[in-house]
């Protein structure tokens, strides 16, 4: 009943991505060690991480209650402590599709950042400075996921009078480019450029814009140009290899991939990345295999790369181990449609056609991107036509 022994056992768990064992240390230790801030909020995040949301929300709002004081009598670290249980609920929100909810908590830091910005303490004032730029790219990022693009503009508008940080400024040049005018975004992006470090960060969203209007060209300029400002060579390497595979050029990209593996064995996104490439094209997928298994090995709670694992068994017919992952991906990024996709096929594969149809039904209304969502409607209408024709033979 030690509960200082088991957070410390738990801590070790968490060290040795030993999860299951680090939730039954961190639980006895929260148990035992009544209103401890660390044990409850390690037990949370471990929640959170472990894709069980209404755990993660019940203890996180669990914490947010317990340490809640007057809001203008907030020391330093308390404001800290408090802005970090906000933002993980309005992110576990958004993860359960409580859209309101997640505003609210949002706009709970926000109003806290606009607090204290002003106050006496210069601590205090610039955590509320940061509070209040971090809500306010939380609430466009959570109007953009739920396709409120108009909301999100709104908040965009509302932040000019007050000062905005640079990533703000940036963030929402790239909602205006969604919202239809690209050519406007771009054009506050490049305005936004000042030739310091501190452009890598406009230079992300140049990017991003150029890969959602398809021009790919456009945009490996555009990352050569941005090349002296990247901390390290294997970013900019890892950038260039995807704007490759997105034209094709699955050689240059696989090469690519393969320079900034060489300067950083342990870089997941790039182990992962080319081993999806190659399991996408149903090749080398041996290869594919041990690669992905290293990202997933650094990174064991990355929903992305638990699909990647899981489509690669699949492709090498592995049915057993490919549900396994696909799954676990699933309940850890619960609204993603490339991962229902993934099960959708899986299901189909398997004979589970009602499944299978669910799945993609949920990929098509989570999905953006409008090519990839008619080549899943197309999955559900060949699923129907084989399924009327199978009636009629019978």
């Amino acid at each position: 009943n030690d509960g200082e022994a088991h957070l410390g056992l738990g801590k070790i768990c968490l060290k040795r991505q030993q999860y299951e064992k680090a939730l039954e240390h961190l639980s006895k230790g929260n148990a035992s060690l009544d209103n401890n801030l660390e044990v409850a909020y390690e037990l949370a995040k471990l929640y959170q991480d472990l894709g069980q949301f209404e755990e993660a929300e019940q203890s996180f709002v669990r914490l947010l209650k317990l340490y809640e004081k007057p809001s203008d009598s907030y020391s330093a670290g308390e404001l800290k402590n408090r802005s970090i249980f906000l933002t993980h609920l309005g992110l576990i929100s958004q993860q359960l599709v409580k859209y309101e909810k997640a505003a609210g908590y949002f706009q709970e830091l926000q109003r806290l950042g606009k607090k204290y910005r002003s106050h006496a303490d210069k601590k205090l004032q610039k955590l509320g400075k940061e509070n209040q730029n971090r809500a306010t790219v939380f609430m466009i990022t959570l109007y953009r996921g739920s396709r409120q693009i108009p909301q999100a503009l709104s908040v965009c508008k509302a932040t000019k009078q007050a000062d905005p940080s640079l990533i703000v400024r940036a963030l929402c040049a790239d909602v205006l480019a969604e919202s239809g005018d690209p050519e406007q975004g771009l054009q506050e992006l490049e305005g936004l450029l000042q030739g310091s470090k501190k452009d890598i960060e406009v230079y992300h969203y140049i990017l991003q814009i150029y890969q959602r209007e398809k021009r790919y060209k456009d945009a490996e300029t555009k990352l050569y140009e941005a090349e002296e400002y990247f901390d390290n060579e294997e970013s900019f390497y890892f950038m260039l290899g995807a704007l490759q595979e997105r034209q094709k050029e699955f050689d240059k990209a696989a090469n690519t991939f393969r320079k900034v593996i060489d300067l950083d064995p342990k870089h997941a996104s790039a182990l992962n990345y080319l081993g999806y490439m190659w399991a996408e094209q149903g090749v080398r997928l041996n290869e594919a295999l041990d690669l992905i298994k290293k990202a997933v090995a650094l990174e064991p709670n990355n929903g992305a790369y638990l699909d990647s694992l899981g489509w690669v068994y699949f492709k090498l017919d592995r049915i057993k181990e490919a549900e396994l992952y696909l799954v676990r991906a699933r309940d850890r990024v619960r609204r993603d449609p490339t991962i229902h996709e993934h099960l959708g096929d899986l299901y189909d594969k398997k004979g589970d056609y009602q499944e299978a149809r669910l799945a993609w039904q949920r990929s098509i209304s989570y999905g953006q991107d409008e090519e990839e969502t008619l080549k899943v409607k197309k999955k559900i209408t060949d699923l129907e036509t084989k399924l009327a024709l199978s009636s009629k033979e019978k």
